[in-house]
């Protein structure tokens, strides 16, 4: 499977590293919690950065699109449960529990859980902790742009 993200071009040779996120937290992870997000789609994974962007400043033009290749080999915990106003903003701390256990547990290597922002597509969180790790790889990287009609006025 192929999954995806948008990073920082400056990133390129640390892309799965999962320092970024364990540095800020995010939805899902905690501060001192490595994750790494990567997408359903290219269209999510751009939403997903758009929503973070302050569009009163330029779009930036340092990023690339990571094209991320799970094998089959590598099994998929998809989440069932969800708690109540996970996808609220800020971010709840019970997302932030979920994948703390499942990293503690250390049982898989990828986390399926909803997007918050199209909650019938989903996002993929990385486990860089996990020993099959190492099977999760950059299949491609390329120029990214952000398309400026998004925040033009109408």
């Amino acid at each position: 499977m192929i999954v995806y993200r948008i990073d920082r071009a400056k990133r390129k040779n640390n892309l799965l590293s999962g320092i970024g996120a364990e540095k800020i937290g995010g939805r899902w992870n905690e501060i001192g919690t490595r994750a790494v997000y990567t997408s359903q789609h290219i269209s999510l994974a751009y939403l997903e950065v758009v929503m973070h962007l302050d569009i009163t400043e330029d779009l930036p033009s340092d990023r690339i699109l990571v094209h991320v290749e799970i094998p089959d080999e590598v099994p998929i915990h998809e989440l069932q449960k969800l708690p109540k106003d996970w996808n609220t903003f800020p971010y709840n701390s019970k997302t932030q529990e979920i994948f703390t256990k499942f990293v503690t547990e250390n049982k898989f290597a990828v986390l399926k859980v909803p997007s918050a922002i199209v909650r019938d597509e989903f996002n993929y969180i990385l486990n860089p902790l996990h020993i099959d790790f190492h099977k999760i790889s950059v299949a491609k990287i390329q120029k990214f742009s952000f398309d400026s009609r998004l925040y033009q006025e109408k």
